[in-house]
């Protein structure tokens, strides 16, 4: 023991603080079938307090305080005097010492009251230890920070000690039960902690023992080493810890994500993992995922004000710059607020959003005065619509088709996966959007809660999603399932059977089939009513040809007066229906003013403002290259149709009008190397009018929106995959027209907002 403590003097390599706050965790993303994931989002808050006394006190901070700059923060704690954070390295340390920190070691950063020009540190970041020294006088303190949780991030090392906390549950395990889950760490003693008081430099002895000879830690000296079997590993405050061996471990479970950050869904994604891993050496172990809901999001930090240089503006804000590592998505502007001076006129400003919703610049509405040398801080206060509600994705059907999935929502049971030690597995999450609604831009967030059945550890992931609008690229194909008979100058359509029935006695005595009707596939329902009595019945058979005959009276019933009237339902015969399913492509566009386009082709072109999509290749601007072409062969070359009515949506109907001149080359009467349907006269001298040799064709496109369609179920549906019914009614071609219909499926291939039109 005295070796170990006697050994915390550290020399080391100092290590950048920018690369502190890299992920050592890996994991696999998935995106939706459409990859235009908008930019990470961070807005899931909770709060975490630290209780301090007065003297030193280790925290650990496992959050990232919405107030940042450590000014700000402990504002409203002038009890705290000074913040000292802990820097790991990232070469050997040689300890002699951990007791009083030096201003002069890169291995802390110091932040001091009142005295910028000898601090080092300016902001609070997470996954770090700080020491924090309460000035005497105060019996107890509670810090509270307000921020969103960040995934446990330690960089142990071997060499030395490491000053680490624990996301523990509670109530929380003894170091003994909570290292002996890990081989590195099960056979660890020395751990020390922080008691508050002096921090007091070691000598030739101890100062942390009672020299007894029986190691009893002295309760008057900073830090103390603590007994494993009794001390509980404290959540929020931070350790010294030495390892011997390698480890990564921060509980029996650990938790990998592809951005550290959290669930980050954006505008569009769908699917979303997360790696959950049983570290434990020999401890099967059940984990529990539940979604929980965000706190009410505090002020954060949007911009930084721009003041006046010259005698005309000295004291005022002339501008601000936005907070271009602020990625929050709003649907519309938020409220700015500027701090008001010491004495003088508070400064007034508006935001204004880019078009992905996020603040792009600041209109100064009033510059505000009597700022003097102070900076004004500028915020906003972001908005949560609800809570994200979540489906997780379980095994294949019996079938091996498609995937179950159980909802994952505010109060409804936790998803458990039951794992052996040292297994991990994949959970893919898929946010239910259509359940979102809420108009585009509303952001959904909410915590997902990972826990283990042992109840050592609590682990919180921000969870968040952008409700999306339908804009942008849609390519899909219908499948055509019918097309209309014609005979003649009509349509041929299904013919409902009539039958009559005649009363005597008070009884039904007699039925007959007046018309036997057609394209009966099923046998239907045969009604008798009136007549002033009850409980005739009949039947009826139907016939291969679609026709009914044996119209057969199986109960007369009674009390009839006067004949009853005999009903026999419609036939369900298709008489159009084909006997092989065919398929058209589609291709359409809506753009954010909200019309929607029927189009021939697309072209997609990449620079550096972003991706451009064009109806042809002569519309981008010079320089540009196309990098890819859509298009569809069931239009007219060039074909641009906007809707008539409706637009692309997860319900109603979108029509378009696709006129072909009788003088098209895509007009199917035409051909140009016939000298009957080339529409001039027999000399090839003069251009003939429409109906001599040729006929105008319109064809009216009506896509119905509708909330499913069989045999569909991808989590998408309703957000990048619509569908539904269609019809198209040809005219021009017959002497009556031509329905054609099936249903629809359209996926979303690009939210680019903005087609380039001729």
């Amino acid at each position: 023991m005295t070796t170990f403590v006697n050994s915390i003097r550290f020399t080391w390599r100092s290590a950048s603080s920018a690369s502190r706050g890299l992920s050592r965790f890996t994991g696999t993303l998935l995106l939706a079938v459409f990859a235009m994931v908008g930019a990470p989002l961070h807005a899931q808050w909770k709060t975490e307090s630290y209780p301090l006394i007065v003297g030193w006190n280790a925290i650990w901070l496992s959050l990232e305080p919405a107030v940042t700059t450590i000014d700000s923060a402990l504002s409203d704690r002038p009890e705290i005097q000074e913040v000292w954070r802990w820097n790991p390295p990232s070469g050997p340390q040689f300890t002699t010492d951990p007791s009083t920190p030096s201003q002069t070691d890169p291995a802390w950063s110091v932040w001091r009251r009142g005295a910028p020009s000898q601090s080092t540190l300016f902001s609070f970041t997470p996954n770090a230890a700080y020491l924090m020294k309460v000035a005497d006088g105060f019996t107890s303190v509670t810090l509270t920070l307000k921020g969103r949780p960040v995934l446990p991030n330690y960089r142990w090392t071997t060499s030395g000690v490491n000053f680490v906390g624990f996301p523990t549950a509670s109530p929380a395990p003894t170091f003994s039960q909570f290292l002996a889950q890990s081989a590195a760490l099960a056979d660890t003693t020395n751990i020390l902690k922080y008691v508050g008081g002096p921090l007091v430099s070691s000598g030739t002895s101890d100062p942390n023992y009672v020299s007894s000879g029986t190691s009893i830690p002295n309760s008057a000296r900073n830090p103390q080493l603590v007994n494993p079997p009794t001390e509980r590993v404290t959540r929020g405050v931070a350790y010294w810890v030495q390892a011997t061996k390698y480890s990564d471990y921060y509980g029996p479970v650990a938790v990998s994500l592809a951005d550290q950050r959290g669930l980050n869904f954006g505008r569009s994604g769908l699917v979303l993992k997360l790696n959950l891993r049983n570290k434990t050496a020999a401890q099967p172990l059940t984990i529990s995922l539940s979604l929980l809901a965000s706190e009410t999001p505090p002020s954060i930090t949007a911009g930084t004000a721009l003041m006046g240089a010259d005698a005309a503006t000295a004291g005022k804000v002339t501008g601000i710059n936005p907070d271009i590592n602020n990625t929050l998505i709003y649907a519309s502007p938020p409220t700015v607020t500027i701090s008001a001076p010491s004495a003088g006129t508070r400064a007034t400003a508006t935001a204004v959003l880019s078009a992905g919703g996020t603040i792009s610049s600041f209109i100064i509405t009033n510059n505000g005065a009597g700022y003097g040398a102070t900076t004004p801080t500028v915020s906003v206060v972001p908005t949560i619509t609800g809570t994200i509600p979540l489906k997780v994705r379980g095994a294949l059907d019996a079938n091996g088709n498609e995937f179950t999935y159980s909802n994952l929502t505010v109060g409804s049971a936790a998803h458990t996966v039951t794992l052996p030690a040292g297994q991990s597995t994949d959970v893919v999450l898929v946010v239910d959007r259509v359940a979102m609604g809420g108009t585009p831009g509303q952001l959904f967030a909410g915590l997902l809660r990972v826990t283990d059945s042992l109840g050592q550890i609590s682990v919180d992931l921000p969870v968040s999603a952008v409700a999306s609008d339908l804009n942008g690229l849609w390519s899909g194909v219908a499948v055509i399932s019918d097309v209309s008979q014609i005979e003649g100058n009509a349509a041929v359509v299904p013919v409902r059977a009539t039958a009559s029935a005649v009363a005597s006695g008070g009884k039904v005595t007699e039925i007959s089939l007046n018309n036997s009707g057609m394209f009966y596939t099923t046998v239907p329902t045969v009604t008798i009513s009136g007549g002033g009595g009850s409980g005739a019945t009949a039947s009826v058979v139907v016939l291969p040809n679609g026709r009914l005959q044996q119209l057969t009276l199986t109960n007369g019933g009674s009390g009839y007066t006067s004949n009853p009237t005999v009903t026999i339902a419609p036939p369900t015969g298709r008489p159009g229906q084909v006997p092989a399913s065919f398929s058209v492509p589609l291709l359409l566009h809506r753009d954010s003013a909200g019309p929607t386009r029927l189009v021939q082709q697309v072209f997609i072109a990449s620079q550096s403002s972003g991706v451009l999509l064009a109806a042809a290749e002569s519309l981008l601007p010079v320089g540009v290259k196309a990098s890819g072409r859509m298009s569809v062969a069931s239009l007219p070359a060039g074909t641009v149709r906007s809707a008539t009515s409706g637009a692309i949506g997860r319900s109603g109907s979108s029509v378009f009008e696709i006129l072909l001149d009788y003088d098209s080359d895509s007009n199917p009467f035409v051909h140009r190397f016939h000298p009957d349907h080339d529409n001039l006269d027999a000399r090839f001298e003069t251009k003939l009018p429409a109906g001599r040799e040729s006929l105008t064709v319109k064809r009216t496109v009506t896509l119905e929106f509708l909330p499913s369609v069989a045999g569909v179920t991808d989590p998408s549906w309703g957000s990048t995959m619509l569908g539904g019914t269609y019809t198209e009614v040809v005219e021009g071609l017959r002497p009556v027209p031509i329905t054609i219909s099936g249903s629809f499926v359209i996926n979303r291939v690009s939210d680019v907002a903005s087609l380039i039109l001729p």
